[in-house]
């Protein structure tokens, strides 16, 4: 249930809309959230909850590793900065160290990163159902790595239905999609959720919703148009 505030009435979809129109994206995130404290033992109705355990392994090359108990094998890669090598290393539990050094004038350089390129933009499309969704990603990632930002990493849930709402937006604002996207992009998932369900944009994305879901095909293989049409003839 969307909490009403005292001071005017208006239930937090309608405040978080107010506050997107209004350009202010000064909004908490779960970034702000100190990762640390995320790593702590947690206290929950007075129980206490330990972290996985994990086990120190001393590997062949004289370090010492900590290892989950599912866990087979870390990635430590790096770039040499002596040689300049692009060094790809793997430690695994039982005490294995693998590297391979590329150097970085090797005509393998270019296939790697296509490779990791093709990887990083698909990492960011983990838990989208929505094709729309998938695109808006893509460009979200793209940008963030125009802007020189490799390590910034998305709530799992932060880019589901933002297609979506975006659409609904440009019809009930009026503002251009490219408008809309930049502003929603400043947004963290808990203020875009709760501008989801203020009443004109809820209507608006239930009516996207069966547009959309109007022209795809049947599961069961009749036309629901069709269908109306033969019983009305």
């Amino acid at each position: 249930m969307p909490q009403i505030d005292p001071t005017n009435g208006r239930d937090s979809s309608h405040k978080a809309l107010d506050t997107w129109e209004s350009g202010d994206h000064n909004c908490a995130t779960d970034s702000e959230i100190s990762s640390a404290i995320r790593q702590l033992l947690i206290l929950s109705k007075g129980v206490l909850i330990q972290m996985s355990e994990t086990t120190q392994v001393q590997m062949e090359d004289g370090s010492v590793v900590e290892f989950t108990e599912k866990m087979k094998v870390k990635k430590q890669s790096y770039i040499d900065s002596n040689t300049g090598d692009i060094v790809t290393k793997f430690v695994f539990r039982n005490g294995a160290v693998r590297t391979h050094a590329t150097a970085a004038d090797d005509a393998m350089v270019a296939r790697l990163a296509l490779h990791g390129a093709d990887q990083k933009f698909g990492d960011e499309f983990a838990g989208l159902d929505d094709v729309e969704d998938c695109i808006q990603a893509f460009e979200d990632m793209s940008a963030r790595i125009a802007r020189g930002e490799w390590s910034e990493k998305r709530s799992s849930d932060g880019l589901a239905g933002t297609s979506l709402l975006a659409r609904a937006l440009v019809a009930v604002t009026g503002k251009t999609i490219e408008e809309v996207k930049t502003r929603l992009g400043a947004l963290d998932a808990k203020t875009k959720a709760a501008m989801a369900k203020q009443p004109k944009i809820a209507q608006a994305i239930a009516e996207i919703k069966a547009a959309r879901d109007a022209k795809k095909p049947a599961k069961d293989g009749i036309d629901p148009n069709e269908a109306l049409n033969s019983f009305l003839s």
